[in-house]
């Protein structure tokens, strides 16, 4: 009895391309299963853009950035082992390490290609306007807030926490999280 592993190669899909654990077997028992690494094909686009995601983080050479590009590793292994409809979900964490990684802005570039690839999957972000006052007839579905300190008028969004999106249907898949003013004057 063999467990197969699926991995990207240039082999055909479905190719055993190595056996990565002997199995045991005793007499008519399994102690334990083989695993064998099976072809996936060529990588998807997600995974490239996960790639080169890591190696710009790891360039950071931070510990968050290393605790980052550790998470992207394991998105990496879970790739080939889902359907192709859950891919623009890795997109959107990946977005979400961006934002909180990109205080200096040297991810711009990869947070682009990760946002036109969302794109090209039919999802599209939320529009947050910062300077204008939020609006409580904005759908809870689409929008969450938080209250910041601020000089600003009371209600006034001053800042995109967290990217929100909208699948091909336009239903939402992550809210926008905005922060407001409290108008405080903190």
């Amino acid at each position: 009895m063999n467990e197969p592993v699926n991995q990207f190669s240039n082999e055909p899909v479905g190719g055993v391309i190595a056996v990565m654990s002997k199995g045991i077997r005793y007499r008519e028992h399994i102690i334990r299963k083989a695993r064998i690494a099976v072809s996936a094909g060529s990588p998807p686009q997600v995974y490239q853009l996960l790639e080169n995601l890591k190696r710009a983080i790891t360039s950071k050479r931070t510990e968050v950035a290393l605790q980052a590009a550790s998470q992207i590793d394991q998105w990496l292994a879970m790739i080939p082992q889902k359907n192709e409809s859950m891919h623009p979900n890795f997109a959107l964490y990946a977005i979400e390490t961006v934002e909180k990684l990109n205080t200096d802005r040297s991810l711009d570039n990869e947070e682009r290609k990760l946002l036109a690839y969302l794109k090209e999957q039919g999802y599209n972000e939320i529009r947050v306007v910062i300077g204008d006052m939020f609006d409580e007839s904005y759908s809870p579905s689409k929008y969450d807030r938080r209250k910041i300190k601020s000089h600003d008028p009371k209600g006034k969004i001053v800042k995109l926490l967290k990217r929100g999106f909208l699948d091909r249907n336009g239903l939402p898949v992550q809210k926008a999280i905005v922060g407001i003013s409290d108008g405080t004057g903190g």
